[in-house]
């Protein structure tokens, strides 16, 4: 009897530590967020000459992130068009409360899709946003990450698994019945930014923490590379980001919209477009508009009504070439590609061999690449593995490879076909902090490999295949 009476003790003391130390790291997050010190740069909104695309995951997220960016430049003469990735048709918390039932049906799910898209028609509708002006992929959501990742060809389509279904279900989609994979979706981007060569893209931040969003950047940075194309400028918006933006006591409208304190000093340029009080006011009313969210998230879409809209700038990178040997190459300023936050999960306080907080990369003298992921602390190699992500990208074709390092053993493989790649002499060295990567120039002198101008690429650890940390995506240069 003692003892069962001491394991009920202990575990309610354990239970008590591991309740307090989250209270504890949530609120520490809340007030950095809340005191962060920085002065963005501020922007006025595109003006007559300009045409500005939108590309959202969900419906909501173009008036949350970008709402009065689209009146603003409305108003200057602009034109705007509005991409919606999905119909936010998986939300189930949202989608039960507006059946009020517990198992809904696919048909239900699609309605509810529906529903989602009739409110952000008529949220854009108030900033001046005609139907016409409005494009609905009909992709699934939830789903935009693993057709990005594995359902990339049409050969292994995905399934919903709220609409139950492997091609849009929707007749208002941009293309009838198309069938979900990350392919249809580069194609449907393509086509719509080559018809309307935008001089604007506005679209999701890579460091968004919902797979749909960071997914929607991931494609259209894709697209653009792909199609060459450049815009005079890329804009993100950030929507999920932890216990951000930070709410306040009293009005909602006292401070302007300031980036997360961990993105600080990753890499991303910050600008602010201010808001009048007359805009503030239409914002909120636009938001309110999204019935179906207001009912789970409306305090949380009220922290987005605030004096300012914030948008950020995340420039491609450039490979190092040529410029030591291979022993010269070390970690350093001129070779960083990604700089990750750090603890930015609560695991990443346990784990820290586990959080990344940078990615180099250089290419040496003598052709070989090397790759370099750096971590908070020390890395037990016994424990965790790594990953990178890396799509190489011309004109013509894309090759998709994720290289896995369990240990000293490099494993290659192609993600969109599960298919492992019988490539050797990748040596991997782990240096406390600093995992290692040296690919011989003899792979890049393989047909799969010729002729790739660009890399996408992003950093992950997992512990035992469960995700621990994953990086943004970044765009690099290699010409």
């Amino acid at each position: 009897m003692k003892k069962i009476l001491k394991r009920r003790v202990l575990l309610v003391a354990s239970t008590l530590i591991i309740v307090f130390a989250f209270v504890f790291i949530l609120s520490d997050q809340m007030a950095a967020n809340y005191m962060v010190d920085t002065t963005p740069e501020h922007i006025g909104a595109p003006g007559a000459d300009s045409r500005v695309l939108i590309i959202a995951p969900h419906p909501d997220d173009e008036t949350l992130g970008a709402g009065m960016l689209i009146k603003k430049t409305l108003a200057n003469g602009g034109k705007v068009k509005v991409v919606l990735m999905t119909n936010g048709d998986g939300y189930r918390v949202a989608a039960h409360l507006d059946y009020t039932k517990l198992k809904l049906t696919s048909k239900e799910y699609i309605n509810f899709g529906y529903t989602r898209q009739q409110e952000s028609v008529k949220a854009l509708a108030s900033s001046g946003v005609s139907e016409s002006d409005i494009i609905f992929l009909g992709y699934p959501d939830g789903g935009l990450a693993s057709l990005w990742s594995s359902n990339w060809n049409p050969t292994s389509p995905y399934t919903s698994p709220y609409t139950q279904a492997e091609r849009s279900p929707y007749t208002s989609s941009f293309k009838k019945n198309r069938l979900y994979c990350g392919q249809n979706v580069v194609a449907d981007l393509s086509q719509i930014i080559h018809d309307f060569q935008p001089t604007d893209i506005v679209m999701p931040h890579p460091n968004d923490k919902h797979p749909d969003h960071w997914a929607t950047n991931a494609f259209t940075k894709y697209t653009l590379t792909v199609l060459n194309y450049s815009p005079q400028k890329e804009w993100l918006y950030l929507i999920h980001r932890g216990l951000w933006p930070s709410p306040e006591a009293g009005s909602q409208h006292k401070r302007d919209l300031a980036p997360p304190a961990k993105l600080l000093k990753t890499g991303t340029k910050w600008y602010t477009l201010d808001l009048t009080d007359q805009e503030i006011r239409l914002k909120t009313e636009a938001i309110k508009l999204y019935h179906s969210q207001q009912k789970t998230l409306g305090f949380q879409m009220s922290c987005f009504e605030k004096p300012s809209e914030l948008f950020g700038q995340y420039t491609d990178a450039k490979l190092i070439s040529g410029m030591h040997i291979d022993s010269d190459i070390t970690p350093n300023a001129g070779n960083i590609l990604i700089q990750d936050p750090v603890q930015d999960k609560l695991l990443l306080d346990v784990d820290k061999g586990g959080d990344i907080l940078a990615v180099y990369a250089e290419i040496s003298k003598e052709g070989n690449l090397h790759l370099i992921i750096q971590t908070d602390q020390k890395m037990i190699k016994e424990l965790n593995e790594y990953r990178y992500n890396l799509v190489f990208i011309n004109k013509e074709k894309s090759l998709h490879l994720t290289l896995t390092i369990k240990g000293n053993e490099v494993y290659v493989q192609d993600p969109t076909t599960d298919y492992t790649m019988n490539i050797t002499n990748i040596q991997a060295a782990n240096q406390g902090k600093y995992l290692k990567l040296v690919i011989p120039k003899s792979i890049f002198s393989q047909p799969e490999f010729d002729h790739y101008d660009h890399v996408f690429m992003d950093a992950e650890s997992a512990f035992n295949n469960h995700l621990i940390d994953k990086t943004a995506w970044r765009m690099i240069d290699t010409r």
